[in-house]
This record gives C-alpha cells, structure tokens and sequence, in this order.
C-alpha cells in the first residue's frame, strides 16, 4: 500500500511541475508577443510594419526567416501550400506527401503558414519557415503565437489605413476630391518653412 501511495505522489508531482511549466512558458511568451507588439507599434508606413512583424515572427518562432507574400508581387513567386493560405503547420517529418511536394519545391525544411488579413480583406501570407536546429519541428504552440502576433499587426495595419484616410478628408473636398484649404494652408506653411531654413527657395 505504501509503495503505491508513493507512485501516486511522484505521479500527481510530476502532472504538477509539468502544468507549473507550462503556465511559465505560457508567460513567458505573452511577454516575447507585448515586446515583438510594441516593435510593431513603431512602424510608421506599413512596409515598416512588414518588416518587424516578419522580424519578430522570426524571432518568436526560432526560425531563419520569416517573409509576407504579398498578391501580385512577382518577388514572391512561390507556390502557397496545398492547405492554400489557411494557417497550417508543415513540420519536417511531415508524411502527408502533398505537403513534402510543397516543402521540396520551395525549398523549405518546415514551415508555419498564416493569413494576414486586414479589416477583413486578406492583404497578404505570412510564411515563417526553416526553424533553427536539426532536431525540433514548429508545433501548434508555435501557431497559436504567432497567430496572436499577427492579430495584433493586423490591428495596427488597420490603424494605419484609417488614420491614412482620415488624413486624405481633412485636406480634401468631400465631393470633389480636390486640395481644400486646409491642404493649401499646409503647402504653403510648408514652402514657408523651407525658405527659412534654407532648404528650398521662395516662389
């Protein structure tokens, strides 16, 4: 009986410390996610955005690079997967032969696919492949993160737009489309400024 007890113990210990290191991990990387936010948060065009969040989507996940295909950009040229651009997890030991095709074509040893949609248009795909090392895989923990990364670069993408235009109405005719006088104030404060400081003559 004693014996027994014992085993359920180290047995209850052991689900403990795992359960314990889990919810450290877990800590961990909302802390690696609201540092690789705020990187983002610094952009200010969203080629900037793209940048640190292919950046920090790298970082995140360990991996050697990550990149953001864009539709209509030949630079991209790679096929998507067959999962297409729904966030999928391609390891390399994958048996799904579709997938080794896909791996073989673009040259991947592994790969974490995910949608970048902004307010509701898909703007473009993140791909975050070759994770560093020559044992481990990505793993859905790896998924789930870099999914609440790009939630939150997808927020600031949004930002972006909108501010961009409610910039554009506040200088231009609503009906029209025309400069209005805000937008003519600004030109001209601006050659203003440009003549005092040398940069530019007077007209």
């Amino acid at each position: 009986p004693g014996y027994g007890l014992l085993v359920v113990l180290v047995i209850a210990v052991a689900a403990a410390f795992r359960s314990y290191s889990r919810l450290v991990r877990q800590h961990a990387d909302l802390g690696e996610v609201l540092v690789a936010t705020r990187q983002m948060s610094s952009s200010l065009t969203t080629n900037d955005l793209i940048i640190n969040l292919t950046d920090q989507a790298a970082a995140l996940a360990n991996a050697e690079r990550a990149q953001v295909w864009l539709p209509g950009v030949p630079t991209a040229g790679q096929p998507l997967p067959p999962s297409g651009s729904a966030p999928v997890v391609i390891r390399r030991d994958t048996k799904d032969p579709d997938e080794r095709e896909w791996l073989a074509k673009v040259g991947f040893r592994d790969a974490i696919i995910l949608p970048l949609a902004v307010d509701g248009t898909q703007e473009g795909v993140l791909v975050v492949h070759d994770r560093h090392g020559t044992v481990t895989s990505f793993g859905t923990e790896d998924l789930h993160l870099l999914q609440t990364l790009v939630m939150h670069a997808a927020a600031l993408w949004n930002n972006m737009n909108l501010l961009g235009r409610l910039r554009h109405e506040a200088r231009h005719d609503h009906l029209t489309q025309l400069p209005n006088r805000t937008a003519f104030v600004g030109e001209v404060e601006q050659m203003l400024h440009e003549h005092r400081t040398g940069h530019q003559p007077s007209t």
